[in-house]
């Protein structure tokens, strides 16, 4: 279940079905957008196509849905207009995330990630040495530069180990940050006060790191929380 940017429309869909629904508040009316974007060898529980992404962009009324077979499909919802892309993706789409610009980061099961437009052309596109999730972007500042100066970030877990992150300014360098073993698997983070990171680990620690190139990677604050369950959970 997702909400547009203004929590006017929630955008519902299962693993049973190609369809989303849309249902507005104010009208308590419900639409069915068919995400089917091609796959018609046969209808079976192998071949079927089935959402396994959804996102909403932060500016726009556009819904991204992306399948299991790695495609993707781009819904306007005030005009209509669908925009589908065929094997966006090898495999099933699995993570996501708007830019304030309205490029679509998506990761999937194929161990890459892809940065697209709004007609669905890929602009960017990364190798990964495992899976992607929890992708985010986020706006670097450089305050201290006149006139003052801001690089889109992307960043991304790998294999739940790794961070990800790359400066779209210079895409061919993405910066891969590795945690000691003792922190565990990283289960949630967030950008914070331009340019710093705070990460959360299933066993309890809580670690913030700087992205600016001076110090990136530079761990700031490591703390560790004394329970047994996990400490941090997504949000």
């Amino acid at each position: 279940m997702k909400w547009d940017k203004d929590g006017d429309i929630l955008a519902l869909t299962n693993d049973k079905t190609t369809a989303v629904t849309l249902w507005e508040i104010g009208t308590k009316k419900t639409e069915l957008l068919d995400a089917n974007m091609g796959s018609k060898l046969r209808i079976s529980d192998s071949y079927r196509e089935s959402p396994t992404f959804m996102a909403w962009s932060h500016k726009s009324p556009i819904l991204a849905v992306g399948n299991n077979k790695g495609n993707l499909m781009i819904y306007n919802h005030r005009t209509s207009r669908k925009v589908p892309v065929l094997s966006k993706h090898q495999r099933a789409i699995t993570c996501g995330a708007f830019s304030d610009e309205d490029l679509l980061a998506l990761g999937a099961d194929d161990t890459s990630i892809t940065v697209s437009n709004m007609d669905g052309d890929s602009v960017y596109s990364f190798t990964c040495n495992s899976d992607p999730s929890l992708l985010q972007f986020s706006n670097l500042r450089h305050p201290v530069e006149k006139p003052l100066k801001s690089d889109p970030m992307l960043s991304a877990i790998l294999g739940k180990k790794i961070m990800m992150l790359v400066n779209l300014n210079d895409s061919e360098n993405p910066i891969n940050l590795q945690f000691q073993a003792r922190y565990g698997d990283i289960v949630s983070y967030v950008w914070f006060s331009d340019g710093y990171l705070l990460i959360g680990f299933d066993k309890g620690f809580v670690v913030c790191i700087s992205a600016h190139a001076s110090e990136i990677g530079q761990v700031i604050v490591s703390t560790e929380y004394s329970i047994t369950s996990h400490s941090i959970t997504s949000y």
